[in-house]
C-alpha cells in the first residue's frame, strides 16, 4: 500500500519571490523538493515554471548538509564549478575567474579556492552549497532545512547571504523547513 507524500498539492512561486514550505517532519516536505529537483517523478500531474516544463538546469539545491553532498576528493573550486562544466563554456581562466567572484559573492576568500571541504566549518560548507547553487543563475533556488545545523549567529549571517543574493540576481527561492522564525525572516509568502 502506498501512501502519497504530495497529494493535490498546488502553489505558485513568482519570479524573484522567496517563498517558505513549513510543516513538521514527515510531511512531505523533502519529497516536494525531490519532485521539484527531479530526483523523482510524480505518479500524476506536472511542475511547470511559466506554464512551461520545468527543467533541470534552471533549478538548483542548497541541502541541510552540504557535506554529505560534495566529494570529500573535489577541491571546492571543483564543487563550485562542477556545473559550469556541463552548462557552460568557458577556458581554464573564465571558470577559475568566476569560481573566485562567486567564493567573493558568499563571503568567503579566494584562499579557499583549492582547499578541501574537511577543511572548512560547517557555516564555511553551507556558503560552498550556496555559492555551488548560484553560480549556473538558476531561476529558482531550493534551500532544504539549510540552516538547521547552524546556530543562531550563523543562522542571521545565511540569512542575509540569501537576500543579498536574491536582490543582486533577484533569483526565487523555495525554502523548506519547520522553523517558522526563519521563514518569517527570510520570506515573502509562507506556505504551511
Amino acid at each position: 500500500y502506498k501512501v502519497p507524500a504530495v497529494h493535490h498539492l498546488s502553489f505558485t512561486i513568482n519570479q524573484g519571490e522567496i517563498v517558505g514550505i513549513l510543516g513538521e517532519s514527515g510531511s512531505g516536505k523533502s519529497s516536494l523538493s525531490r519532485l521539484l529537483l527531479q530526483l523523482e517523478r510524480p505518479d500524476e500531474g506536472t511542475i511547470m515554471w511559466h506554464k512551461q516544463p520545468i527543467l533541470r538546469k534552471d533549478l538548483q539545491w542548497v541541502p541541510q548538509d552540504p557535506s554529505a553532498s560534495f566529494n570529500p576528493r573535489f577541491r571546492i573550486a571543483d564543487i563550485i564549478g562542477e556545473g559550469l562544466d556541463y552548462n557552460e563554456r568557458l577556458s581554464v581562466k573564465e571558470r577559475e575567474q568566476l569560481i573566485k567572484q562567486t567564493l567573493r559573492q558568499v563571503g568567503l576568500q579566494e584562499q579557499w579556492y583549492d582547499a578541501y571541504p574537511n577543511q572548512l566549518s560547517g557555516g564555511m560548507l553551507q556558503r560552498i552549497a550556496i555559492a555551488r547553487a548560484i553560480i549556473l543563475k538558476p531561476k529558482l533556488i531550493v534551500l532544504d532545512e539549510p540552516f538547521a545545523s547552524l546556530d543562531l549567529s550563523f543562522q542571521r549571517e545565511m540569512i542575509a547571504l540569501i537576500r543579498s543574493i536574491h536582490e543582486r540576481y533577484h533569483t526565487a527561492f523555495l525554502f523548506i523547513s519547520h522553523d517558522i522564525r526563519v521563514a518569517s525572516h527570510l520570506c515573502h509568502r509562507i506556505f504551511f
